[in-house]
């Protein structure tokens, strides 16, 4: 793994950790909107960088994150407890995929 997937990898750990935040907060509060957009928020950043930086897997995870979170930001779509559950999920899977760099593409 390259110096800059590295760093990649360290900074995508950080926004973890305020994803796994947020998300649990939004387990006692489904309308927290600031929660919502700290969901949103983190997967934009991840999709932005992972694809940049050859964590295709990543990059299409978050994108797809990102595009769901969008809908409920803007009312389209309620968060749900499978949301949530699909969310928490997706935490764990985004965790291995950045931890096994054979799994990045």
């Amino acid at each position: 793994m390259s110096q800059f997937q590295s760093g990649f990898v360290n900074e995508a750990k950080d926004l973890l950790e305020s994803l796994e935040s947020a998300l649990l907060t939004l387990e006692s509060d489904f309308g927290d909107q600031e929660m919502i957009a700290e969901v949103f928020r983190v997967m934009h950043s991840l999709k932005g960088t992972a694809s940049m930086f050859g964590f295709n897997r990543v990059g299409q995870l978050t994108h797809d994150l990102e595009t769901i979170y969008d809908l409920i930001r803007g009312g389209k779509l309620t968060l749900s407890e499978s949301i949530l559950t699909a969310s928490l999920s997706a935490l764990d899977l985004i965790h291995n995929l950045l931890d096994d760099s054979d799994l990045k593409n």
